[in-house]
Formats: structure tokens, sequence, C-alpha cells
């Protein structure tokens, strides 16, 4: 029979999971938190939330615990990260010069409107972004609709897609084990300076959690992942979502607003179906601002 403190220890390892799976910069504030906050953020009843307190100020005495003085200091030596332009001037304009490693995108709207064309042009332009050293791109399809032959429509030339992993995610599980997949590679030493994953959540994922507590905590890993994998390994992660309902919020915003540092809604013109509409609901580098663009067989075009 376990006892109290491993009983404690293992409800931390089921919420936050083990000490090196890019999580501490989330215990910090959890460290911090009351248990009635606690209750809140982990959507836990009050006594468990008491013992999750416990158990967590018990594993993690101080902050140095949880982050060691050199990672501390190396914060503020980090050499300054180069954005990746994508060469289409609007969409440039719109994300303050282009994509940011080390930073996450969320693009969200209805179906059809531009979000897939978009990430295409992402991978696109890290591919062609000159690093220094060979690089790769991971691509998690949720969607099952991840298409080579478009990706060279946009690029108008050969594309080496040895330079593209592609897995097909078929769960929201399965998308937590991919996650932990791509970080490890990374944590290996592979060259991954864009993560895309098409969609966060599609509606055929919305049946895997039925159980509110057990949904919202799916949620939170799924965000803290991807929060971790482009603090933790400075990749850029952009990521897709759907809209909640006609409004021009993404799905399930309270959570992946959150993990987002950029979040920008796309749509059709209403008076111009052939027309897209890019606005930028969040960003961490630049003013609200709305752009629009094309896409025709060659790509997006201003």
């Amino acid at each position: 029979m376990k006892s109290e403190q491993e009983r404690a220890l293992a409800l931390l390892e089921s919420r936050l999971g083990g000490r090196n799976r890019g999580y501490r910069w989330f215990l910090l504030p959890l460290l911090l938190s009351s248990e009635r906050e606690l209750a809140s953020i982990l959507s836990i009843p009050g006594p468990e939330a008491r013992t999750f307190s416990d158990a967590l100020r018990s594993e993690f005495k101080r902050t140095l615990d949880i982050v060691s003085p050199g990672e501390l200091a190396a914060l503020g030596h980090r050499p300054p990260r180069s954005r990746v332009p994508t060469g289409v001037p609007c969409i440039d304009d719109l994300l303050g010069g282009g994509f940011l490693p080390g930073q996450t995108y969320q693009l969200f709207g209805p179906p059809g409107s531009g979000k897939t064309e978009l990430a295409y042009l992402a991978i696109l332009s890290f591919l062609h972004h000159p690093f220094g050293k060979e690089t790769k791109v991971a691509v998690i399809d949720s969607e099952h609709s991840f298409r080579p032959e478009r990706l060279v429509q946009h690029a108008g030339a050969p594309v080496d897609l040895n330079r593209v992993f592609v897995a097909t995610c078929y769960s929201s599980p399965h998308l937590v084990t991919l996650l932990g997949t791509v970080t490890s590679m990374m944590r290996r030493g592979a060259s991954i300076p864009l993560l895309v994953v098409d969609s966060v959540m599609p509606p055929s994922f919305q049946l895997d959690q039925e159980e509110a507590a057990g949904r919202q905590r799916l949620l939170l890993d799924l965000s803290e992942r991807i929060w971790a994998i482009s603090r933790d390994q400075g990749a850029c992660v952009l990521f897709t979502n759907h809209s909640a309902g006609s409004l021009p919020l993404p799905s399930n915003s309270n959570v992946f607003l959150g993990c987002s540092d950029h979040a920008v809604h796309t749509r059709r013109d209403e008076l111009d179906p052939a027309v897209h509409v890019a606005r930028s609901m969040k960003s961490a580098a630049s003013k609200e601002r709305e752009v629009r663009f094309r896409v025709g067989p060659g790509g997006i075009t201003a």
C-alpha cells in the first residue's frame, strides 16, 4: 500500500509530468498559488488541491529546485533571435516582420479561411531561411489534409521533402504523445526550428474527453507542452484552431490564448469570397492589424 508521500508524488506526476518534461517554468507560478487558486487552475476539488499543494512544496522547497542558477543566468545572455520572413509583404507586415523562433502562433478561423495555406507558407519560410546549418520542420497533421504537392506549388520549385517530418494524428491523447516525441527529438539534438500542428483541436477530438475536468486537464497538458517546446527548445510553434462558433475567438480560447504569443483570426471577405482576411487579435510584437490576401495555384499573394 502506498504511503501518503508516495500518493502525493504520484498526484504531482499525473498533473505535471516528470521534472524534465518541460514543466519547470509552469511550476513557478503554481508554487506561489494558494490552494483555492490551484483548485481553479487544475480543475480539482479543494481537498485534492490541498494534497497537491503539500506535495508541490515538499518536492520543490525553493525556486532553485526547479530552475538552476545557471539556467536563470542564461536567460539574460541568450543571443537575439532573428525573424524568419515569409516573403509575402502583407503577411510579414501582419507578423511584425515574420515568424520569430521561441514564440507560439495560433491561426484560428472557420474552415476554408486560409489557415493551412498560411501554415504551408511558414514551412517553406523556415526551410529556405539561412540558419547556418541544415534544419528540418515537424508537422503534426490531425486534420489529415497535409498535401506535399501543395507545398511544392507554394514554392514554385522543387522542395526537399526529406526535411519535413509529417506525423498523422488520430486523437487528442495521440497528439500529447506526438508532442512528447517532437520534444525528445529536439533534446537529442535534432535542429527543428518550426513545429506546425494542424489543428490542435479538430471537431473529431471533442469526443475524446466527455468529463469536463478530464477534458480541461487534457487542454492544459496540450497547451503546456506547446509552450514548453517554444520556450525550452527555442522553436517556433504554429498551430491552427477552429473558431468558437461565429465569434472571432478560438475554440477553447481561455486555454489556447494563454499559450499563444500571437493569435490571428482568418476569414473570407463577406463581399468577395476570393479574398481572405487575417486579423491580428493578439501580438507580442506589434499592434492589432488586418491584412487581405488571395490564395491561388501558386500560393499566397497580396
